[in-house]
């Protein structure tokens, strides 16, 4: 035991890989212990080290220097992150996908199991749908390693991961934090959390649930909606309750509202028919 405790009191500068390395052999004594091997745990009493929850996504203002980093990269990389991204998928998911799960008729990914144990199925957009007719069938995996009988290692997802992440400028990104870019988004653009855990395959909205505080705008029209009901008795508070005037706001939100204005109209001007277009001219279907 108390080499047990010095090794994990050690491994603090480390602590997820200290917790999961304690998670291990607390399984393999208690199997021993099964086996009638030992008497008792030495892991017993040693307590994990706190872990935060990560919170990294990649924002509005980084994204368009993801964009441009996966833009010029490799195919089956390219395939590989912008899968992730817009399904919202684990990379070990992506990377042991099969030919045989895709329905590229219906535009579906049914994963046979994930992570909560549980099979899911989803809607492979445009972009996706795309990439992944590009990609050579040489394996039953679509992103096969050296060996094509094998998935695409983690080693390999790193390198090209590290090497995309550094064009885009995104030192503290993780692939993982692809999943949690989408997440996220649907969370500020105000999806509620329903659609967010049907979306990672969570199986309660415990997990989801960090989500929930991204949604500001959503929040805030519901605070400002209560608000007016609270003061509408009141003349002088039901008066400010009205709209800021252009004149009220910092300059720089009013630069921002007149580009969203400008961006407003510009789209209304285009032809009703662009806005209709659902399928593509290149888009085919086999």
């Amino acid at each position: 035991p108390g080499m047990i405790k010095r090794w994990h009191a050690g491994m603090a500068s480390r602590h997820v890989t200290g917790n999961n390395g304690l998670k291990t052999l607390r399984s393999a004594y208690r199997f021993c212990r099964s086996l009638e091997l030992l008497d008792g745990d030495p892991t017993a009493g040693i307590k994990r080290f706190r872990e935060d929850a990560r919170e990294r996504y990649v924002t509005p203002s980084e994204m368009p220097r993801l964009m441009h980093a996966l833009e010029g990269a490799p195919l089956r990389a390219q395939t590989f992150f912008l899968t992730i991204l817009f399904t919202a998928s684990r990379p070990g998911e992506v990377a042991d996908m099969q030919w045989k799960d895709l329905d590229f008729v219906g535009m579906r990914w049914r994963k046979p199991t994930s992570k909560t144990g549980r099979s899911q199925e989803v809607v492979l957009n445009p972009i996706v749908y795309r990439l992944l007719r590009q990609l050579p069938q040489v394996s039953d995996y679509v992103f096969p390693g050296n060996d094509l009988s094998k998935p695409w290692n983690e080693s390999t997802q790193r390198k090209a991961w590290d090497r995309v992440r550094s064009v885009a400028n995104l030192p503290d990104v993780i692939a993982y934090d692809l999943r949690r870019t989408m997440a996220s988004w649907m969370a500020q653009h105000g999806l509620n959390l329903s659609v967010i855990q049907q979306s990672l395959n969570h199986t309660t909205l415990q997990h989801t649930s960090r989500y929930a505080r991204l949604d500001v705008q959503t929040a805030g029209r519901a605070l400002d909606g209560i608000s007016k009901h609270m003061v509408a008795s009141n003349r002088f508070f039901n008066d400010l309750c009205a709209p800021l005037a252009s004149e009220e706001q910092l300059p720089e939100v009013q630069g921002m509202k007149e580009a969203e204005e400008a961006r407003t109209c510009d789209a209304q001007t285009r032809p009703l028919a662009d806005s209709f277009e659902t399928d593509p001219p290149d888009m085919e279907f086999p």
